[in-house]
C-alpha cells in the first residue's frame, strides 16, 4: 500500500532575495521534503524546478525524492502539487483587495478540492479564532464558511504568531486540510528560526497518508436546516446591496453553506445547481435580478 512520509515547510518572503535564499537553506538544514514559499522572489523562482501559479504569488520546491508529483496545475494565487495520497494546495490571498475579489480568490481555491484528500496552506489575511486570532472578519467569516461546508479541519496549534511586525502580531498564515488526512498530520508548529522577514516558518509532517483516501465529492447532503437557510438569507440580504446575478447567487450559496447540518462529502455548491444554470445567469449588471427560490421560499 502507498502511503505519504513527508515533512513540510512555508515561509512568506515579501519577494526578498535573502529571505528566499535563508528559506532554502533552513528547509535543507533540517530535511524539509517539499519548500512552499508565498511571494517568492521572482528571479529565484525561474528555475524551471521550482512550481509556480500563474502570478508567481508562490512556488514551491520538492526537495527530496521523499515526495514524487505526478501532476500539478495552477491558477491566480495558487498552485496544486498532486500525490499519490493526496493533493496540497498553496496559497496566497492579497490584504490589499476589496471583499468581492477577495471572495473570488477563494472560491477558486477551494473549488480545487475535488474527490481526493487536500491539504491547503498559505498565507489567507484573514482573521478567526479557530486559527488564533482574536476575532473573526469579514474575510475569515467567508473562510468559515467554506471549511465547514466541505467538513475540513483548521490545523493551526499553538499560540506563536505567523506573522510579526514590532509590536503587532498575526495569525494570517493557515494550515487546512479535508478530515481523513487530517489524522495524519502531526507536529505542527511554528519553528523558531530566523527568516529575515516578518512572517514566521509554518512546519508539519504528514505520516502515513494512504493513496485510496478520498472525500467522494457528489454524495449527497443528508439534512439541510432550511429555517436557518432562510435566516440567513434575509440576514444577508438586509445587510448587503446585491443586485447582480453574481452576487444573489453566491449570497444563496453562502446561506446554503451555513445550514449544512451533516454533510456526506458534498461538493462546494447546493445539489440543484450544474453547468447549464451556470451558463444561463445573464452578467449584465443592469438587469434587475429574477425572484429566486430555495426550500419553498421566494427571495
Amino acid at each position: 500500500m502507498l502511503m505519504l512520509n513527508a515533512k513540510l515547510v512555508l515561509i512568506h518572503c515579501i519577494w526578498a532575495y535573502a529571505a528566499h535564499d535563508m528559506a532554502y537553506a533552513t528547509a535543507k538544514q533540517q530535511d524539509m521534503d517539499i519548500l512552499f514559499v508565498c511571494e517568492p522572489n521572482k528571479k529565484r523562482v525561474k528555475d524551471t524546478n521550482w512550481i509556480k501559479d500563474t502570478r508567481t504569488d508562490v512556488a514551491a520546491l520538492i526537495l527530496t525524492k521523499n515526495v514524487e508529483v505526478i501532476g500539478h496545475s495552477a491558477g491566480d494565487g495558487h498552485l496544486v502539487l498532486e500525490l499519490e495520497t493526496c493533493d496540497i494546495v498553496c496559497c496566497y490571498v492579497s490584504p490589499n483587495i476589496e471583499m468581492h475579489q477577495y471572495g473570488l480568490e477563494v472560491d477558486n481555491i477551494m473549488n480545487r478540492i475535488d474527490r481526493r484528500q487536500t491539504i491547503v496552506l498559505g498565507d489567507i489575511n484573514a482573521k478567526s479564532p479557530q486559527w488564533r486570532a482574536s476575532r473573526t472578519d469579514k474575510k475569515g467569516t467567508y473562510w468559515l464558511q467554506w471549511i465547514h461546508a466541505l467538513d475540513m479541519v483548521v490545523l493551526n496549534r499553538g499560540g506563536e504568531p505567523t506573522f510579526v511586525r514590532g509590536q503587532t502580531k498575526s495569525y494570517i498564515d493557515v494550515t487546512l486540510s479535508t478530515n481523513l488526512i487530517a489524522m495524519q498530520i502531526t507536529d505542527w508548529k511554528v519553528l523558531d528560526q530566523v527568516s529575515l522577514t516578518e512572517h514566521n516558518y509554518i512546519f508539519f509532517e504528514v505520516r502515513g497518508a494512504k493513496k485510496e483516501s478520498s472525500i467522494g465529492k457528489g454524495k449527497p447532503i443528508t439534512a439541510v436546516d432550511w429555517d436557518r437557510c432562510r435566516r440567513s438569507i434575509r440576514t444577508m440580504v438586509d445587510e448587503t446591496e446585491a443586485k447582480e446575478h453574481d452576487q444573489c447567487t453566491r449570497l444563496i450559496q453562502a446561506a446554503y453553506r451555513k445550514s449544512i447540518q451533516k454533510q456526506c462529502n458534498t461538493t462546494n455548491t447546493p445539489y440543484w445547481w450544474n453547468e447549464n444554470i451556470d451558463k444561463k445567469r445573464k452578467p449584465e449588471s443592469n438587469v434587475t435580478p429574477p425572484t429566486l427560490h430555495i426550500g419553498g421560499m421566494k427571495i
